[in-house]
C-alpha cells in the first residue's frame, strides 16, 4: 500500500498481529487511523509520512518500531518510528489492547525502553488536543504526553491505577 495517496481508510486485518515495515508509508489520503486490538506491533515506517492523519484509535499496549537515528522530515528533525511524519494527530483514542497497560515501547536496537520521542504522542505533541482511554485501561507511562501544549481534554477512567512521572 506504499504511496497509495487515494487510500482513505486502512483495511481491517482480523487475522494479523502486526503491520509490516512501510506498509502504509506515504498514504497521505488517510485522515483517520483505526488499529484494532489484534495488532500488537507496527513495523519500521508503517505509517511514515501519513501527514493528514488527525485521529488515531489504537491499542494502549501497541509496540512500535523505534531507532535512535534522526532524520529530517519536512524540515523537522524526527526519530525513526512507525509514526514518523504523523505530526498532525489531534485525537488519540486508546483501546484496551491485550493488557490494558501503556507499555514503555522498546527500541529495536537495544534492550532499553526508549523515551517518549519515538511515540505517536511525542511526534504529534504540537497538534494533540484530546486523549481518550477506554474503561479497563490501568496504566499510563512516564512522559506520555510531555510537551503536548494544546492538550485540552484527557478522559481518564477510574480503572487507571498508575500514572507515570511527567505523564
Amino acid at each position: 500500500f506504499v504511496d497509495c495517496v487515494g487510500l482513505k481508510t486502512v483495511p481491517v486485518f482480523e487475522n494479523l498481529t502486526y503491520i509490516p515495515a512501510s506498509c502504509f508509508s506515504g498514504c497521505t489520503g488517510l485522515t483517520e487511523l483505526i488499529i484494532p486490538d489484534n495488532i500488537t506491533y507496527l513495523g519500521h515506517y508503517a505509517f511514515y509520512g501519513c501527514c493528514n492523519i488527525t485521529s488515531v484509535t489504537m491499542p494502549i499496549d501497541l509496540d512500535v518500531y523505534a531507532s535512535n537515528e534522526k532524520i529530517n522530515y519536512a524540515g523537522d528533525v524526527q526519530y525513526h518510528s512507525s509514526f514518523t511524519g504523523c505530526s498532525n494527530v489531534k485525537t488519540i483514542h486508546y483501546t484496551l489492547g491485550q493488557t490494558g497497560d501503556m507499555n514503555q515501547r522498546k527500541n529495536n536496537n537495544t534492550s532499553y525502553a526508549y523515551t517518549y520521542r519515538y511515540s505517536l504522542e511525542y511526534i504529534s505533541c504540537g497538534a494533540l488536543e484530546s486523549v481518550i482511554f477506554d474503561d479497563g485501561i490501568t496504566s499510563i507511562v512516564n512522559n506520555a504526553f510531555l510537551n503536548a501544549k494544546h492538550l485540552v481534554q484527557a478522559n481518564i477512567p477510574a480503572s487507571v491505577t498508575s500514572i507515570g512521572d511527567s505523564a
